[in-house]
C-alpha cells in the first residue's frame, strides 16, 4: 500500500495545483485509487439466501456487470444492449431459482 501511495503521489505525476482545493483533490483521488488497487472493493452479500461463496451466482452477476460496462462504453450498439438485457434476464432467472431452492430447503426442514 505504501509503495502504491508513494508512486501515486510522486512529484513526477503530480500536476501543478493552483489552489489548495486542487491539491486536496489530487491527494484524495490518489489515496483512494491506491487503496482500491491494493485492497480492492468490498463485495456485499445478503445474509439469508445469497451466499457470497456461491460461485454460480457470483459468475452471473459478474457477467451482467461486464456486459453492462460494455454497453455503457458504446451506447449506440444494439447488439451490446441486447446482450446486456439477455444477461439481465438470465441472471434474474438463475438468482430466483437459487432463492426458491433455498426457501424450499428451509421449508422442508420445518
Amino acid at each position: 500500500m505504501e509503495d502504491k501511495l508513494s508512486e501515486a503521489l510522486c512529484t513526477a505525476t503530480h500536476p501543478v495545483a493552483d489552489t489548495a482545493d486542487d491539491e486536496w483533490t489530487f491527494i484524495s483521488d490518489s489515496t483512494y485509487l491506491a487503496a482500491a488497487d491494493v485492497l480492492g472493493y468490498k463485495r456485499y452479500a445478503h445474509r439469508d439466501w445469497f451466499d457470497e461463496n456461491n460461485l454460480t451466482a457470483t459468475q452471473h452477476v459478474d457477467e451482467l456487470h461486464h456486459k453492462h460496462l460494455a454497453w455503457i462504453s458504446d451506447k449506440n450498439s444494439v447488439a451490446k444492449k441486447a446482450s446486456y438485457k439477455q444477461a439481465g434476464k438470465t441472471t434474474q432467472r438463475e438468482l430466483r431459482t437459487m432463492k426458491d431452492a433455498w426457501w424450499a430447503n428451509i421449508a422442508s426442514e420445518l
